[in-house]
């Protein structure tokens, strides 16, 4: 699940609505939504975001905590630049990235970040 996907998720259970209920408040299919909650759309629209910041009935600040899990969701990555080993690292990150622990993944977060 990306970000997005938890965020929308998440939301919508606190607000005790089921897929289907958002759904059709989004005059889309529950298979739709499902499929961003589960990483399985792109990103979506700036229109979209603004339905789903109503349906949801989401604050000011829950509104920021929505595009920021957008942001922290691509669909792609790209990588570009001439360091010698980069493209070998990502190749090899992203054979194993879903094998990491938790542990592992915070560490990795914790050494990008700064």
């Amino acid at each position: 699940m990306t970000p997005f996907g938890i965020f929308v998720r998440t939301k919508r259970m606190e607000r005790g609505m089921l897929l289907k209920d958002m759904a059709d408040s989004l005059a889309v299919k529950p298979s739709y939504i499902s499929a961003i909650e589960h990483g399985k759309k792109g990103q979506p629209s700036r229109e979209f975001l603004k339905k789903v910041a109503r349906s949801l009935s989401l604050t000011r600040d829950e509104k920021q905590l929505m595009l920021e899990a957008v942001e922290n969701s691509p669909s792609r990555i790209t990588i570009s630049g001439d360091k010698p080993g980069i493209y070998e690292v990502a190749a090899i990150f992203g054979k194993k990235v879903n094998n990491l622990t938790d542990q592992q993944i915070e560490g990795i977060r914790l050494i990008l970040e700064t």
